[in-house]
């Protein structure tokens, strides 16, 4: 069942040709949805429908491109998908990029670009597909917040505000559109693999990093992926302004590298 558990959905991953985007992508394809994948760049996104076709995944990829702070091209995106495949089931909010500012550095220029793409890209794009998901009365959207929304390290200021607006976004807009069969939800990933970290991992800063983590590894992003898929799934039809935390346990404890001590 699981193949096909997704069969004639159709989806809208944002940011999504590379990293947990792409992964995303990839469940929701074997999973029999047709996926839109999204990036600012065109190329980017057909270089990930062609690498995910050439290894033989199954599912449709379709690359559009836009982007997400852009009212109109977010508009442009979704009445394309509307017009090609008549409607739109899913959407995950992943497109976002990081930031690594303090107080005293920030400047508008940084703060706007942040804001724009982690938070203003939600909106717009949450409120111009749910306009037409509501016309089927059925949607799922899940969006992506981050460990980093409540535990932000020194220099995430910015990154963190953001992403601490996606939970309180996630909960107000699950509470407005569950009348219409729509459900609204978000994961909060923490140290992933992808290229996001590349320049802290195998570096000196490593082992600290997975002393703070009880499972003591990086997430992989198709393990993120899972999650996201769960919540599009039928499994998750009475979850609602749930916020996932996908961090491997990272400071459940005090001092979680504790438990890995030999003795």
């Amino acid at each position: 069942m699981e193949s096909s558990m997704f069969q004639g959905r159709v989806a809208l991953v944002t940011g999504a040709s590379r990293g947990i985007g792409k992964s995303v992508t990839q469940l929701l394809m074997e999973r029999g949805c047709t996926v839109y994948v999204n990036s600012r760049d065109l190329a980017r996104a057909e270089a990930a429908c062609a690498d995910l076709g050439g290894r033989g995944v199954p599912g449709a990829c379709r690359p559009v491109a836009a982007d997400v702070s852009v009212r109109p091209q977010v508009q442009r995106m979704v009445d394309t998908i509307v017009g090609e495949a008549g409607r739109i089931d899913f959407l995950v909010n992943n497109a976002g990029i990081p930031s690594r500012s303090s107080l005293l550095d920030l400047t508008d220029e940084h703060w706007n670009a942040v804001l724009d793409i982690n938070l203003r890209g939600v909106f717009l794009c949450t409120q111009i597909a749910a306009r037409h998901m509501i016309a089927h009365s059925f949607g799922r959207i899940v969006n992506a917040a981050s460990y980093a929304a409540w535990h932000a390290s020194l220099n995430r200021g910015a990154y963190a505000a953001a992403k601490a607006g996606i939970i309180a976004l996630t909960k107000v807009w699950a509470g407005e559109l569950a009348p219409f069969g729509i459900t609204v939800n978000a994961y909060a990933p923490g140290d992933i693999a992808t290229d996001i970290i590349a320049d802290i991992r195998g570096g000196s800063q490593e082992a600290l990093l997975l002393s703070r983590i009880a499972l003591r590894r990086f997430g992989d992003p198709a393990e993120v992926a899972k999650v996201v898929g769960f919540f599009l799934s039928p499994d998750a039809d009475y979850l609602t302004g749930v916020v996932m935390n996908i961090s491997g346990g990272k400071f459940i404890v005090q001092n979680p590298g504790d438990a890995w001590q030999k003795p």
